[in-house]
């Protein structure tokens, strides 16, 4: 999500992939189904040094926000399980949810480099030396 939003500002943006698609986290999350948004932001729930600064970033993007990102701009319909307290695409399909963020980063103007592996990178002067 950050390359899609990245790119939309503008910069130049390449992602790279070591897998051959991508997206495996996804593909497993939620039992292959995919819980792409809690149903409440619970900052506590966090392990961090700075419990403000987790509770900063939590508010920084509300979850009316979020949901709306995968409703509308991705065309993911949620749904609420009530006993998970999770929102999951209404397909269960996680492959869906990864499939959408695939194409909304192309969209929006995203390399993305699959089978690659980072073997460096080192920043020069206003640029970034990538090693693959």
């Amino acid at each position: 999500m950050a390359a899609i939003f990245a790119a939309r500002q503008g910069a130049r943006v390449v992602l790279i992939e070591r897998t051959a698609d991508g997206g495996r986290k996804i593909l497993i999350s939620g039992g292959g189904r995919c819980n792409i948004l809690p149903r409440a932001i619970e900052p506590e729930r966090f392990v961090s040094d700075s419990p403000i600064l987790v509770r900063r970033l939590l508010r920084s993007w509300p979850l009316a926000g979020q949901r709306e990102f995968f409703e509308r701009e991705l065309g993911i319909p949620l749904k609420l399980e009530e006993g998970a307290g999770k929102y999951f695409p209404v397909s269960d399909r996680a492959r869906d949810v990864r499939d959408a963020l695939v194409s909304a980063a192309r969209s929006a103007g995203v390399a993305i480099s699959f089978n690659t592996q980072l073997t460096g990178l080192r920043r020069q002067a206003d640029s970034w030396l990538v090693s693959t």
